[in-house]
């Protein structure tokens, strides 16, 4: 072909500021700085080879930055600048703008450029499976094995997408085309036998390869296209997965159970898998060892938890199923070099699962950085933060030290505010990272190129506060949904925790006794006002989560006196359950519910009730919120629990000495608690009396 060699500039404009993609006049020497698209198109435009001149606009076309362009897209073909410079476009010069949509692009610049749609069911994620399965899979594979891999992708992929995509809910959403270069991603990290070679220099032989394929590619699959869903959702998709493999599922597109949308027809291999599924709870409850070549549940191997008495409360970590699997696949895709993303709620330990991995890979060869989004983070304060933990190579090459890699972690990935029009500057600086290896030195608009450098992030689910992020940075990450625990995770738990402050804290016999009972009132108070008391308009606090669980144990454990008997006990957990849950509701009728909530609890879990702890008579909890209210004898057993409940107080203020040596404990005398206030607002109006407000 008779063309001549093109010569591509990338620029993303929403990774920068407006002063720094055209140049700005410095505020103190009123001296002139070129923009990064300013030195790009003067260089393209002076250029005498006749290579064909390319500057690629890769990000949101928007009107804060586009309407300077008109000049330059219409008949004139000039680049006006604040400097006063003009730069005309030569011969060789083009314009290319690729962009997720035009949704926000005005009709000045759509109508000044040529169009070119690419639909993505057209694309679809088949050929880039071949090149996978062409070049990236390790050599010693066999064509049968690479045959076998067709057939699979061929026969699970669709199906599976497409239940996901008709009956399960993810956390965060996704592309079609973006869950099977997941997939393809965690099987290839999963085929270091395949790659492992022995003194003879020889690949290491596997007794039964291909029923090792076989599970190796089913992990995948449930860990890639079903790990993006909620809990529910996961249970639908392992049990619509189990049918899929024992080839249950009609093959024809007329089917309707289950409903995978019109057209689709199941290609079964003439073999369907030849290892054997575990039948006991969830394929996402097992991971699959090459070396025996059998499923393995996560918490085989996992013994009694017991934790030191030396650690304190936020340091401790239990081990859970959900720990083990998901600290075992971060391991797994960072050793590898693929980007993760942990998707979920608030309190379920995205951060601290980051974290406590980090720490063990920052001991070897890996370079750590972490940075944390808000709402007012900027690109040059992510570019700052990240080029000043890198080292140059040579010439316009950054990366860690020699012989490491960089681990990214950044927290609240979705936390950045959306400017006008909805782009999310610090994101489409790290997009910038991802597609095109680097991004632009500010001080001389030279392009940093970065290497050996990867993504690890963490970001709730989009709303209240988060915002939705471009599909086109989430294609780089394997999206793994860390969803809330289940009531036998929370038990087991909460039960080590127990055991360490029953150990730590001396704890009498008949107290230890009462503590699992305190693990599952808490646990039933926790689902019960989460089911309950739901957000409304004017009650929009009305969130828990985990972290809210957490924090009745936390109270409990720093009591500073030791904890005398059973009713005790009782009344600290009261008094915890009060300062988390009731503290938080707005008006008598959901206080009084909780309260009598409280009172039901007593003698379900521990074995009591309100009378014999409190002095008062039981109450009935059971009714609606609000309408205890209009029973005859509701208002008053309601108020009897709720003001006998409201006696219990527990304060670190009683003895004077001081914050260091504060004690937790319970204030039964009322008097006393009075004079403790007094006196700390006496102290703090002397040390303000002097302060002019």
């Amino acid at each position: 072909m008779s063309e001549h060699k093109v010569q591509v500039r990338i620029i993303n404009p929403k990774s920068i500021t407006m002063g720094q993609l055209y140049g700005q006049f410095d505020p103190v020497s009123h001296e002139w700085h070129d923009g990064v698209l300013a030195r790009a198109f003067r260089e393209a435009a002076v250029d005498t080879r006749p290579d064909r001149q390319w500057l690629l606009f890769d990000g949101p076309v928007d009107a804060v930055w586009i309407e300077n362009m008109n000049t330059v897209l219409d008949d004139n073909k000039k680049l006006c600048l604040n400097s006063g410079e003009i730069i005309q476009m030569s011969a060789s010069m083009n314009l290319i703008f690729e962009v997720q949509d035009l949704a926000v692009a005005s009709p000045a610049t759509v109508s000044r450029c040529g169009m070119v749609y690419v639909e993505p069911s057209q694309v679809g994620w088949r050929p880039l499976a071949q090149s996978w399965l062409t070049h990236k899979l390790p050599a010693s594979m066999t064509p049968d094995q690479r045959q076998r891999l067709h057939e699979l992708l061929e026969w699970l992929v669709d199906p599976c997408i497409a239940f996901l995509r008709k009956n399960c809910k993810e956390l965060v959403g996704t592309a079609d085309i973006s869950l099977p270069v997941s997939l393809m991603h965690l099987l290839c990290s999963l085929l270091d036998d395949w790659r492992a070679v022995n003194a003879a220099k020889t690949p290491v032989k596997l007794e039964n390869p291909t029923s090792c394929l076989d599970a190796l590619f089913l992990f995948s699959l449930v860990w890639s296209v079903g790990a993006t869903c909620d809990r529910p959702s996961a249970a639908k998709f392992d049990a619509f997965l189990r049918q899929l493999l024992s080839g249950k599922v009609q093959a024809a597109a007329e089917r309707t159970d289950p409903d995978l949308g019109p057209g689709l027809v199941i290609r079964y291999p003439k073999e369907l898998l030849s290892s054997q599924l575990p039948e006991d709870g969830a394929l996402y409850d097992y991971s699959f060892d090459t070396a025996s070549c059998a499923w393995r549940h996560w918490m085989v191997g996992s013994t009694a938890v017991s934790i030191p008495e030396s650690l304190s409360y936020n340091e401790i970590v239990v081990p859970t199923i959900d720990t083990v699997r998901y600290s075992w696949l971060m391991q797994t895709l960072v050793s590898h070099n693929k980007h993760l993303l942990f998707v979920g709620p608030t309190g379920t330990g995205k951060t601290n699962y980051i974290k406590n991995n980090l720490d063990q890979l920052g001991t070897g060869s890996y370079h750590i950085i972490s940075t944390a989004f808000s709402a007012q983070t900027s690109a040059n304060q992510v570019q700052d933060i990240i080029d000043a933990k890198l080292d140059k190579r040579r010439k316009g090459v950054y990366g860690p030290p020699l012989g490491n890699a960089a681990v990214v972690f950044v927290d609240d990935l979705n936390m950045p505010a959306q400017e006008v029009y909805g782009a999310q500057p610090p994101i489409e600086l790290l997009r910038q990272c991802l597609d095109h290896g680097g991004w632009y030195d500010r001080a001389d608009n030279t392009f940093r190129q970065l290497v050996d450098m990867q993504l690890v992030a963490a970001m709730g689910p989009p709303g209240g506060g988060r915002n939705h992020i471009t599909p086109r940075i989430l294609r780089h990450f394997n999206v793994i949904a860390i969803n809330e625990f289940d009531d036998a995770t929370y038990t087991r738990i909460y039960t080590a925790i127990s055991d360490w402050w029953a150990r730590r804290g001396k704890l009498p016999e008949s107290v230890v006794d009462q503590l699992p009972g305190v693990v599952a009132a808490t646990i039933d108070v926790y689902n019960t006002i989460r089911a309950e008391l739901l957000p409304t308009p004017a009650k929009s606090h009305y969130t828990y989560n985990m972290r809210d669980l957490s924090k009745v144990f936390q109270g409990m454990q720093s009591v500073g006196a030791s904890v005398a008997d059973s009713r005790a006990v009782v009344r600290l957990w009261a008094h915890e359950a009060l300062r988390v849950f009731h503290d938080r509701l707005v008006d008598d009728a959901d206080r009084s519910w909780f309260c009598s909530l409280l009172s039901n609890l007593l003698p379900k879990h521990l074995g009591t009730n309100i009378a014999e702890v409190f002095g008062t008579q039981q109450c009935d909890a059971s009714t609606p919120t609000g309408a205890a209210a209009a029973q005859g004898s509701g208002p008053k057993q309601h108020g009897d629990a709720a003001a006998a409940l409201r006696t219990v107080l527990y304060a670190d203020f009683l003895q004077p000495c001081g914050p260091e040596n504060a004690k937790y404990q319970e204030a039964t005398d009322p008097g006393k608690m009075l004079k403790a206030v007094e006196d700390a607002l006496a102290d703090y109006n002397i040390q303000v009396s002097g302060w002019r407000l």
